[in-house]
């Protein structure tokens, strides 16, 4: 969560509040709200933001990665995940 402190660094947030808000973010979509837009969104506003800012397959691809992870059929062939993985995580760059 550096992409997070930094940020919040840079914003003045106390050290303490960084902290407290990482810690409450419990889930992986809670995470990546705080890394992507500096703050959590709830469900439905993060896969349309994660749409409308790095592109139309972003929260397919996200959520297609989530299921994987933990074992499920993830709805996407694996070369397609890789692909719209690696062009989200260069997009953060």
């Amino acid at each position: 969560m550096d992409r997070y402190r930094t940020e919040q660094h840079r914003l003045g947030t106390p050290y303490q509040t960084i902290q407290q808000a990482l810690g409450d973010a419990h889930g992986v979509k809670e995470v990546l709200s705080l890394g992507l837009f500096n703050g959590i969104v709830p469900r439905p506003e993060l896969f349309t933001r994660l749409d409308r800012d790095y592109g139309r397959d972003a929260s397919r691809t996200v959520q297609a990665v989530a299921r994987a992870v933990h074992g499920y059929p993830s709805g996407m062939p694996t070369r397609q995940m890789l692909r719209n993985t690696t062009a989200l995580v260069e997009g953060l760059r």
